[in-house]
């Protein structure tokens, strides 16, 4: 068996800030860290920004880069480039809509024309229609939930 360390035997030798700033130095020179494909595409980023602004598709560029000795996936790539705002310009399109396009929404306002249109007509005020409100439908009464019993669960008509 391994015996154990004599903690406070360490404790007498070692400097803690020494090893505080040998620690310090290693993690930013990133020696010990783990490379990853993000690391290897943030060298070409603008290049596929560009690429990809241009109208070139990420399988397109999944193939080029492979082809130049830099495997990454369709979905890898599309990935990485996601959250940089790389997206592809589509022809005949608009990228942003213009303010007040969406004419569905519930503040809409209807063309400048149509509120003229209807402005001169209406002089005279309309009579108010009463409001009336729908009346609430009732409730279906149901019955008391009853505890199920040991066994397969199967469907209680009555608790649907």
């Amino acid at each position: 068996m391994k015996p154990k360390p004599d903690w406070s035997a360490i404790e007498t030798r070692l400097d803690f800030n020494s090893v505080s700033q040998k620690l310090t130095q290693f993690a930013s020179s990133g020696a010990g860290r783990r490379r990853t494909v993000a690391d290897l595409l943030d060298k070409v980023k603008d290049a596929l920004i560009q690429a990809r602004s241009n109208g070139v598709s990420y399988r397109a560029l999944a193939a080029f880069l492979k082809e130049s000795g830099l495997p990454v996936s369709e979905p890898t790539l599309r990935q990485y480039l996601s959250p940089q705002g790389a997206s592809k310009v589509r022809a005949g399109r608009a990228h942003a809509k213009k303010p007040g396009a969406n004419r569905s929404a519930p503040n809409a306002q209807p063309p400048r024309e149509s509120q003229e249109r209807q402005a001169e007509p209406s002089a005279q005020p309309l009579p108010a229609a009463p409001v009336v409100a729908p009346k609430p439908e009732p409730q279906p009464v149901r019955e008391p939930w009853t505890p199920r019993g040991r066994g397969p669960r199967v469907a209680d008509v009555k608790n649907l």
